[in-house]
């Protein structure tokens, strides 16, 4: 009985819990290519207003500069400017490389170019009603559901349909 009691109000901090981060907002920076977006890595981070989400922010946290000098040194192949820590943690998106090659062969004018990539900010509340009703709902009916089947044999009005149907 003791171990249920902890159980449910570990639920419950769980759900009434706000997170460890003080923002409840977080912008995810996305590159989309021919129209198919995909989160970018490295370049989520927390906002405290989804206002402050903007593709700006994230073209500033995906560090194009930092991505532009790692292309060159993959399309010279030129291996020692690239330490072995960094091909494994800061392994650049290939819609990052495309747009970057788009971007240094275009020059200036752009508009005489087809671009096939662009930055979008996705912004996401993690604290949205809907989100956690949803979640206590969802518990508070799966133990109501493991309560009621604990206690179903017990109940006299339901003695016929535990004799049709779970009669073992």
């Amino acid at each position: 009985m003791f171990s249920h009691i902890i159980l449910w109000c570990s639920v419950l901090i769980a759900l009434l819990s706000t997170g460890t981060h003080g923002a409840s907002n977080v912008c995810i920076c996305r590159c989309c290519y021919l129209g198919n977006c995909e989160p970018v890595n490295n370049a989520t981070f927390f906002v405290q207003d989804c206002e402050e989400c903007s593709t700006q922010r994230c073209l500033e946290a995906m560090n194009l500069e930092g991505a532009r000098r790692k292309t060159a040194a993959v399309l010279e192949q030129v291996e020692e400017e690239i330490s072995e820590g960094e091909k494994d943690e800061d392994a650049i998106d290939a819609c990052i490389i495309i747009s970057l090659l788009e971007r240094s062969s275009c020059g200036n004018d752009a508009s005489k170019c087809k671009v096939t990539t662009t930055f979008n900010a996705f912004c996401v509340d993690r604290n949205w009603a809907f989100g956690r009703f949803s979640s206590f709902v969802f518990i508070a009916v799966t133990g109501f559901l493991i309560v009621f089947g604990l206690f179903k044999d017990h109940i006299p009005a339901l003695h016929s349909f535990n004799l049709r149907y779970f009669n073992y």
